[in-house]
């Protein structure tokens, strides 16, 4: 007989293909722009719901509110995807809002964050490997190579990758961030390093198949880089 099937989450079905993460901060800002209306206005959403162009004004005036006060772009944009994902018929009505969104993207452009240098790279490696890190080390070095996000790389497990004869590793990412809309549910990265250095190759030896890299908590590794960034001046 077939194995009894699990039971479904419905709520997770009903937030759309995002992480329960995502799903939870869309409420939370969703929640932000119930708030401002009900200050600014005295009426709740679904009161101002009964006329549509003055509630899409209204989510116009909030971003230009956030913008004022110095927030984050992704809050308005999160917030108006949290909009369009409880009350779908507003989609095609808020253009204004996507407006501001656009004219504060271009008034202040995103910026990428500056790559880490190989050399600091090497150094904070040699020190996590004298201090008997070995798989911050690795993790680090596959990393940075395989241009992983943290999430990713935390969770990565031995039997995940896979080294190669010619001296690249083939990383297999399980639910990796954008797989939701615009790809599979497993992506794969590619460390393309001539050579795979020894120390790797002997800590890789002693991992556990199924085991994730990091077991411990976020914030231990968090201290942990730091620790090393300050060892190295």
């Amino acid at each position: 007989p077939r194995p009894p099937a699990r039971p479904r989450d419905l709520n997770a079905l009903k937030a759309g293909p995002i992480s329960s993460k995502e799903a939870q901060r869309r409420q939370s800002l969703l929640q932000g722009f119930a708030n401002w209306l009900l200050d600014v206005t005295e009426s709740t959403i679904d009161d101002l719901l009964e006329d549509t162009p003055l509630f899409t004004e209204l989510a116009v005036e909030y971003g230009y509110a956030l913008y004022a006060r110095n927030q984050a772009r992704g809050d308005f944009v999160t917030t108006l995807l949290a909009i369009q994902d409880a009350y779908p018929w507003l989609r095609h009505s808020l253009h204004g809002g996507w407006r501001v969104a656009a004219s504060w993207e271009m008034l202040h452009p995103t910026r990428a964050r500056a790559p880490l240098p190989a050399s600091l790279l090497n150094a904070v490696v040699t020190v996590a490997l004298s201090w008997g890190w070995h798989r911050i080390a690795l993790m680090l070095w596959i990393g940075y190579w395989g241009l992983l996000r943290p999430r990713e790389l935390a969770s990565l497990k031995p039997e995940e990758f896979w080294l190669h004869s010619d001296g690249h590793m083939l990383i297999a990412i399980v639910n990796p961030k954008r797989h939701a809309r615009q790809a599979s549910r497993q992506q794969y990265a590619r460390v393309d390093r001539e050579d795979l250095p020894s120390w790797a190759l002997a800590v890789i030896s002693t991992l556990r198949p199924s085991h994730a890299l990091w077991q411990y908590s976020t914030a231990t590794l968090n201290a942990r880089l730091r620790a090393l960034l300050r060892a190295i001046g």
